[in-house]
């Protein structure tokens, strides 16, 4: 039995068990090497002869249905969460109620004035809300105040 040039155990195979190091007597002589030239048969019998290969990648087919995988497939990579042009801002209860009693006060111009004054996303999104939904109230008040006037425009002026 020979013993592992780096720590001294048996070795009884080409490597040692221990660490891993060569054994001493598996090194090659690549000076005494030769060139063998493959000799090809063509009988009947390596023809007829199909080699079936298996897959050798993770997702092994076992043709029943199910896939097999190795025992430590590679992991997948993982990207750092980097957020870009996001700044993480979040309005505060007092923010909250501090914007309530700007828009109950100065209405529109406060809703304008959050929208162009906020960098938080929710505050924005709600101050667009509230001016669409404005804008449609105002509407709705406008046909129904020009429907309020012409009618009676109209009585009075068939009457006459």
């Amino acid at each position: 039995m020979a013993k592992c040039l780096n720590c001294g155990e048996e070795v009884t195979g080409s490597f040692c068990i221990n660490c891993g190091t060569p054994a001493p007597e598996s090194k090659v002589n690549l000076e005494k090497t030769e060139t063998v030239k493959p000799e090809i048969i063509n009988t009947e019998e390596s023809v007829n002869k199909i080699e079936v290969v298996q897959p050798q990648n993770q997702y092994q087919n076992n043709f029943s249905g199910t896939a097999q995988t190795n025992q430590n497939p590679t992991p997948p990579p993982v990207y750092n969460n980097i957020q870009v042009n996001m700044p993480n801002v979040t309005t505060s209860v007092g923010g909250w109620i501090g914007w309530l009693l700007l828009i109950s006060f100065l209405n529109i111009i406060g809703v304008l004035i959050m929208l162009c004054a906020t960098k938080d996303e929710s505050a924005k999104n709600f101050a667009k809300a509230y001016l669409v939904f404005f804008g449609i109230c105002t509407a709705i008040a406008l046909i129904i105040l020009l429907i309020c006037i012409l009618i009676p425009v109209m009585i009075g002026a068939a009457s006459r």
